[in-house]
Parts: structure tokens; sequence; C-alpha cells
């Protein structure tokens, strides 16, 4: 994918745990005001990254902008003046998915050979409980 999109990479488990946890402390000792306003602004640059892959990852799977914006607390409008950027990308995203995981087609069965065959007229003798009736 191209540099744009590397922009939406999550960032894993361990960078929103070392985030939160230079939340908490500041919010247990005392700071200047100015570093608590900075891990402020580490928490809200992650919290927008995570919800920009979120919503990515919910146009993937087609849902409707009316549904993002539920999920979020906004409206239809914001929600897509916002994120409408992603669509490209969200489409992109699906096409990959369905061309990756379609299931593949299985090989056609062939008829059963001339000798095998079982000819409609002895179809009764041939069901299984009728022979020798």
């Amino acid at each position: 994918m191209s540099a744009w999109a590397d922009k939406f990479k999550v960032r894993t488990d361990p960078a929103l745990r070392t985030v939160l946890q230079r939340w908490i402390g500041i919010e247990q000792e005392p700071q200047t005001r100015l570093e608590a306003l900075g891990v402020a602004a580490d928490v809200r640059q992650l919290v927008d990254e995570i919800l920009d892959q979120r919503v990515l990852e919910a146009r993937s799977f087609r849902h409707t902008w009316a549904e993002i914006a539920a999920a979020v607390g906004v409206t239809r409008q914001s929600a897509h003046r916002r994120w409408r950027d992603l669509d490209p990308l969200a489409d992109a995203l699906a096409a990959d998915r369905q061309h990756r995981f379609r299931p593949s087609r299985p090989p056609p069965v062939p008829p059963p050979p001339v000798s095998q065959r079982v000819d409609p007229q002895d179809w009764d003798s041939w069901r299984p409980g009728r022979r020798g009736e």
C-alpha cells in the first residue's frame, strides 16, 4: 500500500498501554500543567489513530455513514465530512479481502462411466430396499 495508507496503521497494544500508563502517572503525581497537557495530546493522537482505523475497517465491511455516526455519537454528516477520505482505501481493502478469501470453486465432478450408469427403466429395482420385490 501507499505511504498514505501507512498513516492508518494502528499502533499495537504496547503503545496504547504506554500512553495510558503515562496518563495514570500524570494523574497520580504532581506534574507541571504543560507535562500533563503533552500526555493528554499523546492520548488524543493515539485515540484518533485508533478511531480512524476502526472507521476504515467499518467502511471496508460496507457499514453506512449513519451506522458509523451512531456508533461514534456524531451526526452522519460530520462523520462523512471527517472520514470521507478513507473511502478509496476502504474500497481497496474490501476488494483485496474479497480477492483473498473468495472460496475457489471445486473442480467439476465428471459423470460416471457408462458401465456404472443406471438405466431409468431399472430405477425401481436399483433403489435400496426395493431389490427382489
